[in-house]
């Protein structure tokens, strides 16, 4: 059986790619959906297309669920992530990639998506994959989806030719940390911020 980040170095979860990679993509997600207790033939990852725009403007919001710093205004904050994921999803660029998740039996019904982008680092230059946007549907919580959407990016980032995949997180969203950690993340850099008063603040 395989492990998250095993068996991954040629996957490519496109149409496009080689029935070797969609034999191995394929076994993988059977893999991960019996580990959760999902019936392997219900759910696949599959490139996002105009039609999935109402069901992630919806989701965008779970992305601040664990509840943002005071200083933070969470209607931007909002109004920004549905605008970026309408962009992304509705633009879609060749060093991007976004991915849906869904059941397709009985009837197909989404479970979550991820938005991967390419960053370059600050002090080599280098190229790398980043997972800009990762949601589960609440309904679709603790059944191991989150780790297929992760899986589904690394390998997109493999294939790419990447050697880093990167993502941001909330210092305080403990939860997502805790996923992204068990995942195989680590943590590189630190941002650390410092709201200013004004004199007549205080």
């Amino acid at each position: 059986m395989l492990r998250p980040n095993e068996g991954l170095l040629h996957i490519c979860p496109y149409g496009n790619a080689s029935t070797d990679d969609q034999f191995l993509l394929k076994t993988y997600l059977d893999n991960m959906a019996m580990i959760h207790k999902l019936n392997p033939e219900s759910i696949q990852v599959r490139r996002a297309t105009a039609s999935d725009l109402d069901f992630v403007v919806a989701q965008a919001s779970r992305m601040l669920d664990f509840g943002p710093l005071p200083w933070r205004d969470k209607w931007v904050m909002a109004q920004t992530d549905q605008r970026v994921l309408t962009t992304a999803l509705l633009n879609p660029r060749d060093d991007t990639a976004f991915l849906m998740a869904e059941t397709i039996e009985p009837n197909v019904q989404p479970l979550g998506f991820v938005h991967l982008t390419t960053h370059h680092d600050y002090f080599t230059g280098e190229a790398h994959g980043h997972m800009a946007d990762i949601v589960v549907a609440k309904k679709a919580e603790g059944h191991g989806v989150g780790q297929m959407l992760m899986a589904a990016g690394e390998a997109w980032a493999r294939q790419m030719g990447y050697r880093l995949l990167t993502l941001n997180v909330f210092a305080d969203n403990v939860r997502a940390r805790g996923v992204y950690e068990k995942a195989g993340f680590r943590i590189d850099t630190i941002k650390y911020l410092k709201p200013l008063t004004t004199a007549d603040d205080t």
